[in-house]
């Protein structure tokens, strides 16, 4: 695993550097969720994070959108810098004006169950100058964009009245509405049917290859991770134990533990069935990489 500065990168639109988040329990201490961690990715790119559950992979996503909870997760060490600014330490008003989506499978159950779509979208678009909200206002447009047939007729319905994928499509409408180019995915499609999941996908990568989108994300699908993403962080117990290329980090790697994980989980389009497990042996090598990554601090890293 390569080392990475603690000094922003310029040419980085997110840079994560040398990230340790913790979750402090009744008793005092603290559990160690996300230890040590560098990465960087580029305007345009798609990142995907991979793991076992409970590697650490939807804290970071969390802590990348500036959603820990209080009094929950908590940060630290280390810094977030998006396009050069450290969002660690970001006044919470800054933040608000970041062109930043976060998405998960629970995003499309916060919308108002008494609110319009076209509420919503207005809504995503109140914190725009006039000027703004004069040249980026055309709703309909914001629908068909992301692959609704007929947003006349949607405009006016409740959320009740649509269907999981149609309400997947309007809070990415509404994320593209409020001036979003970098998203965060934390296992937004699992919850929906494989072809619907697909659709879905299918439609982040047009975005991604028509307007440039940035997207961060988290799944455990090797055939999303294969069509989706550039890079890839494969994390074990919270530390990057692989991540590059993805085709290096999935077929030149060598990394047992690696081979294992894409070998036992679901493919897209092949049903929700595992398909098979990692042994012990695995395990124990990736924890011998974790090791190794702790080792090889620097005397007084914390």
């Amino acid at each position: 695993m390569g080392k990475m500065s603690s000094k922003m990168n310029q040419s980085s639109l997110l840079q994560v550097s040398r990230l340790s988040l913790v979750r402090p329990s009744i008793l005092g201490n603290e559990r160690v969720v996300v230890r040590d961690l560098s990465f960087s990715m580029s305007r345009g790119q798609v990142l995907a994070l991979t793991g076992e559950d409970g590697g650490g992979m939807s804290a970071l996503a969390q802590a990348v959108a500036s959603l820990l909870p209080r009094g929950g997760l908590k940060i630290k060490q280390g810094n977030i810098y998006l396009d050069g600014e450290d969002l660690v330490r970001m006044s919470p008003r800054k933040l608000r004006r970041r062109r930043l989506a976060y998405f998960d499978r629970h995003s499309t159950q916060m919308l108002n169950p008494l609110c319009s779509i076209r509420q919503h979208l207005m809504e995503a678009v109140a914190w725009k100058t006039i000027d703004e909200r004069k040249s980026g206002q055309n709703l309909i447009q914001g629908l068909y964009q992301v692959g609704l047939a007929e947003p006349e007729s949607i405009l006016d319905r409740l959320p009740a009245e649509l269907s999981p994928e149609e309400l997947s499509r309007v809070v990415i409408a509404m994320a593209l509405q409020a001036g979003a180019d970098f998203i965060v995915v934390d296992e937004m499609t699992a919850h929906l049917d494989a072809t619907v999941e697909q659709q879905i996908l299918e439609l982040l990568v047009d975005l991604k290859n028509q307007q440039g989108l940035s997207i961060l994300l988290v799944t455990h699908h090797p055939g999303i991770i294969e069509a989706m993403a550039d890079v890839l962080v494969v994390m074990f117990e919270g530390v990057a134990i692989e991540q590059g290329k993805v085709a290096d980090v999935l077929f030149a790697s060598g990394n047992p533990y690696v081979k294992a994980l894409m070998g036992c989980a679901p493919r897209l389009g092949e049903g929700r069935l595992r398909l098979g497990e990692i042994t012990e042996a695995e395990r124990q090598a990736a924890k011998a990489l974790v090791e190794q990554h702790l080792s090889s601090k620097p005397e007084g890293a914390g």
